[in-house]
């Protein structure tokens, strides 16, 4: 499964990527939001997951942006936000499968990214 990484803090980003790459991942980073989008046209990821508070285009804006232009081919998105966040806020967006707080529990997001994959795996 292809997963982008799109994360301004750089250890965070490096740590995901390495996580994901060691459980058999093709991973992409990126760390601000234009180059997210660039990345999901490029390589069209499975998953993204999206820091809120990313630099340049704001994780709020690259949502926007995926919804408004890319919404067939958008990916599965896990957003990543400092701040305590409601799934709700999100329902909008149809591609957000899940809302996790940093600090984060590097559990949860496993947990999110293996269900996307069982999800891709039963419609193949």
């Amino acid at each position: 499964m292809k997963i982008l990484v799109a994360e301004s803090d750089m250890v965070l980003r490096f740590n995901l990527a390495r996580t994901f790459t060691e459980a058999g991942h093709e991973v992409v980073e990126a760390d601000n939001g234009h180059d997210a989008l660039a990345a999901v046209d490029l390589t069209g990821p499975d998953v993204l997951i999206l820091d809120l508070m990313i630099a340049g285009l704001d994780g709020y804006e690259v949502l926007r942006s995926l919804r408004a232009q890319r919404a067939l081919l958008s990916p599965r998105v896990i957003v990543l936000t400092a701040f305590a966040a409601d799934d709700d806020g999100f329902v909008d967006f149809a591609h957000v499968i899940g809302v996790l707080e940093k600090p984060l529990f590097l559990d949860e997001l496993i947990a999110a990214v293996d269900r996307v994959w069982d999800e891709l795996q039963a419609v193949a």
